[in-house]
């Protein structure tokens, strides 16, 4: 809030002197209209104060949206560019009398900035916004100004005394206005409903500078024209209407597309005037100017086609892409969901889901590279291209999985694909000489009998392929007398899902502190679910079922930025603290995991060593060169590694050897146990001796009373955490009593504020 409140004061005041200086000049030409006397004070001075205020209302717009950045900053040069070429044609010109001059440069110049600025503020509006659009103001704009100049225009312009340079710049306004306002007509199709409040404001501004224009070039002509008259009021209106867009706040970004063809409208339009004038010049009269700009709209329009054409294509051939699996050309999971729901949508006959995982592939992949093992995937996916009907749709959804919509007369037809997809899939195959044995399990479901919806029927394939693999049968149908969990891990996935969208996950965090000076050096997070209609419900009780529905990854990646974000909050705050949180097993045979991990660390801000990643012992049993080499990413980074719950696996030494690891963290159940049981006492002394000895820190979890804390401080325990310390808390919560600790002693700095009623330490 109080970010905010300090964007909003200095934009209600930018408001305020925008209308305040234009006020000021209004009401100075009132008080002495149409005397043409030149006053330095008021066509200098107070006529430009509003241009200058426009000015910093746009680089202020620029400032406070992020998305419109770009195009407010041009808007503000534009303005810039205008406001010179006021002073300069004032102070200079005036007295010179000298037309066209640079002045004129400068303004025409300002509605470039303009045009580039509308294209900008579009493209940050629209859903979709295509290159070739950019010629559009300019194809309406000279369309009509070909109209223009055969009705309206082109009498005045013959009154003109002047060569060409005169006529052309005379011209110039009006054409390049028309064009702005064209492009700000055509351009408002792009842009989903609502437009906001700033769109129509610039088209105000716009609209008002170009009758400004319009009324001068006609009595100018005429001899009407005064220095310091009304129609001077025009032009500061139209700039502090531009401000006052800047100022305001942009609409919701919309996730429905507009049309393509209502963008197609405008240019179409103003071509056939075009051709409309050039015929019209067969039979009557028609100025060389307007053939001219009628020939030109013509060639910009053809251009625009030619452009057009190709967008199209590329888009095209993009969407294709964007459908395609690259490795084995086939429709990837995007394709696949979408062809799914297709099929569902008009059940024609029964319809089969074949869920297919590669048994080996792991393995292979492994032993013999990655190259080995995408060409693996490339021989797979070419095998059974050629094992399914045209009908089928074969996709391969991720990684070793495939999928197959079947469409079939019965269930025993279904079946039947997928005994020929196994006994494909277990022909070996040959890699450089060498023959290799990889099989499948399969698993099947059927609409409409396990379901019609395409997200619950593959939960039910996948749920049958694991049964499949687990029973080493090859291939299973769903059955919900085996598959009694299913509709339990079904659920799950849904309401799941639905918690890491709608932000149902929190975070609590415990304190870890240095057991000789009882400072708090770091913070461990622990999810918790806020579940509707269950409460908060500990992870201990979701996590194991996170892991069987396959949405770990998902659980780690929508944490670790709230957690990062928060610890970033702590550190600007001068509490230099670590964030500690557990990676499962899943996340860490995963290869993309170190480049996830450091993207998030990037978005945040926050020190790559400030972040410790707590994985298991239990971790490495499965795919252990995998871990190493995920670890070793993340270590060389300068990510921290811990081991979690140290001493309850079999090998807990060999892992100190061959893995990057900067601490142990003793297990709850020694640490509780400490004080009562000597051989939990001798192990938590010797893994202290032995991490030490290595240049690694020990950090115990499960202080629950006085006695435990001044054991482990007698046995060189670095760090500690538990409830005889703190208790998991939200992070409101945690700042609460990091401030307490800031404001102590440093004996008491760290005793449990009051609602809590924890004993001090010691």
């Amino acid at each position: 809030m109080p970010v905010v409140r300090s964007l909003l004061v200095p934009r209600k005041i930018m408001l305020c002197l925008l209308g305040a200086g234009w006020v000021a000049f209004a009401l100075s030409v009132l008080v002495r209209p149409h005397r043409g006397e030149f006053n330095v004070w008021l066509d200098v001075g107070l006529y430009n104060l509003v241009w200058v205020f426009a000015v910093a209302a746009c680089a202020m717009g620029a400032r406070q949206n992020d998305r419109e950045r770009w195009a407010w900053v041009v808007f503000s040069a534009g303005l810039s560019l205008y406001l010179l070429g006021n002073v300069y044609g004032s102070l200079v010109v005036g007295a010179k009398g000298v037309y066209p001059s640079p002045a004129d440069a400068l303004w025409l110049a300002s509605y470039g900035c303009v045009y580039v600025g509308i294209v900008l503020l579009t493209r940050a509006r629209s859903v979709r916004f295509y290159a070739s659009s950019w010629l559009d103001g300019a194809i309406g704009g000279l369309g009509l100004a070909a109209l223009a100049v055969t009705c309206f225009l082109g009498p005045v312009l013959v009154v003109m005394d002047g060569d060409f340079g005169i006529v052309a710049t005379n011209l110039a306004y009006p054409i390049a206005e028309i064009v702005l306002i064209i492009l700000l007509v055509s351009f408002g199709s792009m842009i989903p409903r609502p437009r906001g409040a700033a769109w129509w404001m610039l088209g105000a501004g716009l609209a008002v500078i170009c009758v400004g224009d319009a009324a001068y070039l006609f009595t100018r002509a005429l001899g009407l024209y005064h220095e310091g008259g009304f129609l001077d009021v025009s032009w500061p209106l139209g700039a502090a209407l531009i401000g006052q867009a800047a100022l305001t706040k942009a609409p919701t970004r919309a996730v429905k597309e507009t049309s393509r063809r209502t963008w197609l409208v405008y240019p179409a339009g103003f071509a056939a005037i075009s051709v409309g004038l050039l015929v019209y010049g067969q039979f009557a009269p028609l100025s060389k100017t307007a053939a001219i700009l009628a020939a030109v709209t013509l060639i910009l329009t053809i251009g625009r086609m030619v452009w057009n054409l190709r967008e199209t294509g590329q888009l095209a051939e993009t969407r294709a892409q964007a459908r395609t699996d690259d490795l084995t050309r086939l429709p990837n999971r995007r394709a696949f969901n979408e062809a799914l729901a297709e099929y569902l949508s008009k059940p024609a006959a029964p319809l089969g889901l074949l869920l297919m995982d590669l048994d080996r592939f792991k393995e292979i992949n492994d032993s013999l590279g990655h190259s080995a093992g995408d060409h693996l995937l490339e021989m797979v996916g070419a095998r059974l291209s050629g094992s399914v009907r045209h009908e089928d749709l074969l996709a391969r959804i991720g990684g070793d999985e495939f999928a197959l919509i079947v469409r079939a007369p019965d269930a025993h037809s279904i079946l039947a694909a997928a005994e020929r997809l196994h006994e494909v899939l277990d022909r070996p195959f040959t890699i450089d000489g060498m023959e290799l044995s990889l099989g499948a399990s399969i698993g099947l479901a059927m609409a409409p009998e396990h379901g019609t919806d395409g997200e619950e029927l593959l939960a039910r394939a996948d749920i049958a392929m694991y049964r499949a693999k687990r029973n080493g049968t090859g291939i299973e149908v769903f059955d919900p007398a085996k598959d009694s969990g299913g509709r339990v891990s079904i659920e799950f996935r849904s309401a799941f899902h639905t918690a890491l969208e709608s932000g149902q996950l929190v975070l609590h965090y415990q304190p870890k502190i240095d057991l000789i000076t009882h400072r708090v050096v770091g913070v461990e997070a622990l999810v918790h679910w806020d579940r509707p209609g269950h409460g908060l419900v500990d992870p201990k009780e979701f996590l194991p079922q996170t892991e069987q529905a396959g949405m770990v990854n998902q659980l780690t990646m929508a944490v670790l930025p709230q957690a990062l974000r928060t610890c970033r909050e702590w550190r600007d705050l001068g509490y230099d603290l670590t964030l500690a949180i557990n990676v499962a097993q899943v996340n860490l045979v995963d290869a993309a995991l170190t480049e996830a991990v450091l993207g998030v660390l990037e978005r945040e801000s926050v020190s790559r060593d400030a972040l410790i990643l707590e994985i298991t012992e239990t971790s490495f049993m499965s795919d252990r060169e995998r871990c190493k080499r995920v670890l070793g990413g993340l270590h060389d980074a300068g990510v921290k590694i811990s081991i979690d719950g140290y001493g309850t696996g079999y090998t807990a030494p060999a892992y100190l050897r061959d893995y990057p690891v900067d601490e142990i963290k003793l297990d709850r159940s020694f640490v509780t146990e400490m004080n009562h049981n000597r051989y939990s006492r001798a192990i938590i002394s010797s893994t202290i001796e032995l991490a030490h000895a290595l240049g690694l820190s020990v950090v115990a979890e499960g202080i629950e009373d006085r006695e435990t804390f001044r054991s482990l401080l007698d046995l060189g325990c670095d760090t500690g955490q538990g409830y005889y310390i703190l208790p998991p808390v939200p992070a409101d919560r945690l700042f609460e009593y990091l401030a307490q600790c800031a404001a102590g002693s440093r004996r008491c700095a760290f005793t449990c504020p009051s609602w809590l009623q924890v004993p001090s330490l010691p």
